[in-house]
């Protein structure tokens, strides 16, 4: 009995072959993107985190008064966002995590059903068939191979276009059922064919010839056949309930949920998670800092100075507070660039190890590890100019009076007093222009007794500035 090669599959399989390795292909590249998803919410810096450190820088750089103390409001507001964000994030990364799981499990199951049929399409009988007794074997086999038919590394390999090719982005997938993948090898007959003779019936498992020329030769062959075809159509991740983009309900606890119905909630829940713990400040505006407690608050309590309100975040104490940051943020149409795209775009320079830094944008200090090191260089540069602005206004308090700088002799006559030798009787007196100041002190008296607004005022103007810098 010659060896014989097996018959390969038809055309029909081999196509459907192809379908589940796109499918396989999609669900492997799936599962590398919610790898990288999930590295993306334990260490990339949110937009919302890099523009709170570009406020900070914006703050320091400030002059003392409003603006400062607005960009503090704005600090206190991001990072309650991040809050939020970093509360989702940890949902998602649950989530996502799941996805990986149950997608790598279909890819696998995918890739294993793939392999194993392109195996049994290239099996042959191996030599002659043995004979013992009345039993009659013919060895089958398979050699290992590589995966022959599915070779596709991305998703456009396999023609998968636009938003397909993001798993984040999709909004159906095809899950084959395992059910259905069966079909690919439902049946696997093993052919007798005689020569000489026909079969006339078949009884106990076997075929009968009841001609009288009897067999001549017989001739063994496996033949893998198809009956049903694999469904090619995509389920919609989405919309399964009353509530729009609402995911598959997972079954109750006793109920068995199926391989497919699973992934598909899995990859919903995964979507709709990241996109929450995507805190991104692209397009923020007047209007969502006027609506936020966070910011209302932090403004009242750092910006509004003598006009702070009882409460910020409820009818007339939240439309004055709302006034304040429409104020102080300026055109409503190009806040998001003053405060956000341009500012971040500024380039500056500072020390380091005592030389000055080549010249970088906010953002890009913000994202360094220098970020530290500018903020602190800023700070101080601006205490300094505070300082500095506080010597030139303020002058020491005199002391000295005439009377008490004509009891002084030479030797203790220093300023304001002055020793003047030709004068008869008490030589030390008070400078002229020194006696000009301590008069001016004098009205100043008078005016304080009567008006003591200015001097509050001074205080409650500053008081912002302090508490700006405890904040930072």
């Amino acid at each position: 009995m010659p060896r014989q090669t097996i018959q390969q599959l038809p055309p029909a399989v081999l196509n459907e072959i192809n379908t589940v390795c796109k499918e396989a292909t999609y669900f492997t590249v799936a599962s590398d993107q919610y790898v990288h998803k999930l590295q993306q919410l334990s260490s990339e810096l949110t937009s919302t985190q890099i523009q709170t450190t570009v406020w900070q820088f914006a703050a320091t750089r400030a002059g003392a008064g409003q603006q400062k103390a607005f960009y503090t409001a704005l600090i206190a507001y991001a990072n309650r966002r991040q809050e939020e964000a970093a509360q989702m994030a940890r949902t998602a990364v649950t989530s996502v995590g799941a996805a990986i799981e149950a997608a790598a499990k279909h890819a696998g199951y995918l890739n294993g059903t793939e392999h194993a049929v392109d195996m049994l399409a290239a099996a042959t009988l191996n030599g002659n068939p043995t004979a013992a007794g009345t039993t009659c074997t013919h060895a089958l086999i398979q050699g290992a191979t590589a995966f022959s038919t599915c070779t596709h590394e991305t998703l456009q390999e396999t023609g998968f276009t636009g938003k397909h090719l993001d798993i984040f982005g999709a909004s159906h997938a095809k899950i084959s059922k395992h059910t259905e993948l069966k079909t690919l090898t439902k049946t696997a007959n093993v052919v007798t064919t005689i020569k000489g003779s026909t079969f006339t019936g078949n009884t106990g498992g076997k075929c009968q010839d009841s001609s009288e020329s009897g067999i001549t030769d017989v001739q063994l062959s496996l033949k893998l056949t198809k009956e049903a075809s694999l469904s090619t159509a995509a389920s919609k991740l989405k919309n399964h309930g009353t509530a729009r983009d609402s995911c598959r309900q997972k079954p109750e606890q006793q109920q068995v949920e199926a391989n497919e119905d699973k992934l598909e909630r899995l990859i919903c829940e995964a979507q709709q998670a990241v996109a929450k713990a995507k805190l991104d400040i692209t397009g923020l505006d007047v209007a969502a800092l006027q609506a936020d407690e966070v910011m209302l608050e932090a403004t009242n309590n750092l910006v509004m100075g003598n006009e702070r309100v009882g409460d910020p975040t409820k009818r007339e104490g939240k439309e004055a507070v709302a006034k304040k940051i429409a104020a102080l943020a300026g055109d409503p149409t190009k806040f998001y660039a003053t405060f956000v795209s341009e500012l971040n775009k500024q380039k500056v320079t500072f020390k380091k190890a005592g030389k000055t830094t080549e010249e970088k944008s906010l953002e890009d200090i913000a994202k360094s590890d220098d970020f530290g090191i500018a903020v602190s260089y800023f700070e101080g540069q601006s205490m300094l100019a505070i300082a500095d602005a506080a010597t030139k206004t303020c002058k020491p308090q005199l002391t000295e009076t005439e009377d008490s700088c004509s009891k002084k002799g030479q030797n203790e006559c220093s300023s304001p007093c002055k020793w003047n030798p030709e004068a008869e009787g008490k030589k030390c007196k008070l400078d002229k222009e020194a006696n000009k100041e301590v008069e001016g002190k004098k009205e100043d008296g008078k005016k304080e007794k009567t008006n003591t607004t200015g001097s509050n005022s001074f205080l409650i103007t500053k008081a912002p500035l302090l508490l700006a810098y405890l904040i930072l």
